[in-house]
């Protein structure tokens, strides 16, 4: 609309955004970080499942799947796929929107119960923040 109101060349706007994503994502893979040799095996996962929150995102239940974490968040149950990175650092993979890398790491108490996951595939880390979802069962 805007580009024929001001009298600019048409442009598809739509598969340029395609084309910048796919860039963005061939340079993401090959930018993944490097895992860490040797690595400590995670808690047994089920000792992470549970629901927590974030005052900014709402909440996401966590639960167990055979060798990952499932993460699911939002009124479309969009699935965050948490994959055991070094003892309680996951790396995270949501296969619905770009795969660009991202990690989610649980904070333990001092009995070893997760209190909160930090999590970086939220917009707060593009200024190299992250978002907390704190455990609420």
């Amino acid at each position: 609309f805007f580009d024929r109101y001001f009298g600019k060349n048409l442009t598809d706007y739509s598969n340029e955004s395609l084309i910048a994503g796919l860039k963005l994502e061939n340079l993401t893979n090959s930018l993944k970080p490097k895992r860490p040799q040797p690595t400590d095996p995670p808690l047994p996962l089920e000792r992470y499942i549970g629901d927590y929150n974030s005052e900014i995102y709402g909440p996401i239940n966590i639960t167990a799947e055979q060798d990952h974490l499932l993460a699911t968040m939002g009124p479309r149950k969009v699935r965050c796929l948490l994959y055991p990175w070094n003892r309680d650092m996951f790396f995270a993979h949501v296969p619905d929107f770009l795969n660009t890398p991202g990690f989610a790491a649980f904070r333990l108490d001092p009995n070893g119960t997760p209190e909160y996951v930090e999590m970086t595939r939220f917009i707060e880390s593009l200024s190299g923040l992250k978002t907390k979802f704190m455990r609420i069962e």
